[in-house]
């Protein structure tokens, strides 16, 4: 399967499932908290479909059963059950090199603004950030606690030059060669990410200016969160590279003997 939802994951109708009943728990924080009851639900789903001998492997096996080399090719290249959705190579090399060169000056003029005194940033950038903090409630920004500020300092040490390196390599079509490192500051920032949007989600209505806030917020990180992940399960490989040119035709013939 090539095209369409069978394309992204090999189960598109057990990951919608799961997806609904997980937003249905999510809903349920801001009244319940992040530990309540219909978090059970989801977490039935989720063995049901995805725990090994669960319905996945059974509808798999049939599956292999019957079409053999066919699926077990398919099953190589696309995930079981997180949606993965198919860029072409080009346009995924310009998408992260986007990725990672806006975030050096955002990182420099607006991220840095938790760790550092603010007389050392020009006068739009920190007008920039205190009209974020006070539209958007971003109280992590605004009062940054000791954890955050730990992850600026991180942000500022080990990511700030390697958004420089990434950008490069982006740029000059070599990211193949960073792919352990694309895929270790991926995993990294993504798990970052996750605190940071659990305060968002579970933060009392009083931190917010606006009920659609929060919403805003979540909505501005979750960017930072997706592109990440992405690095850890769907990086081009070598060979995806060397087949891309920017004309998006086939590569050259090799050259005759």
């Amino acid at each position: 399967v090539e095209t369409g939802l069978w394309s992204w994951c090999r189960h598109p109708n057990y990951a919608a499932e799961v997806g609904v009943w997980w937003a249905f728990y999510a809903f349920s924080i801001r009244d319940g908290g992040l530990v309540n009851w219909t978090a059970l639900g989801p977490a039935f789903l989720t063995v049901l479909f995805a725990a090994p001998g669960a319905s996945a492997d059974l509808t798999e096996a049939l599956s292999l059963r019957k079409y053999k080399a066919d699926y077990a090719d398919y099953q190589r290249t696309v995930p079981r059950l997180v949606p993965v959705v198919v860029v072409p190579p080009s346009k995924r090399r310009w998408a992260y090199l986007a990725y990672f060169a806006s975030h050096v000056p955002v990182t420099l003029l607006v991220d840095a603004q938790a760790l550092l005194p603010r007389a050392l940033f020009p006068k739009p950038a920190v007008d920039l950030l205190r009209w974020h903090v006070t539209v958007n409630g971003d109280f992590l920004m605004g009062d940054p606690p000791l954890w955050f500020r730990s992850l600026i300092a991180a942000e500022l040490v080990v990511q700030l030059p390697f958004f420089v390196v990434a950008a490069r390599a982006f740029a000059t079509n070599t990211q193949h060669r960073l792919a352990p490192l694309l895929r270790l500051y991926g995993a990294h920032v993504a798990t970052t990410l996750l605190p940071i949007l659990a305060s968002f989600a579970c933060a009392p209505d009083h931190h917010f200016p606006t009920p659609d806030a929060r919403y805003r917020l979540l909505a501005l990180y979750a960017p930072y969160f997706l592109v990440p992940l992405s690095l850890c399960f769907y990086f081009p490989s070598s060979e995806d590279d060397d087949d891309d040119d920017e004309s998006g035709g086939p590569p050259p013939p090799p050259p005759p003997r």
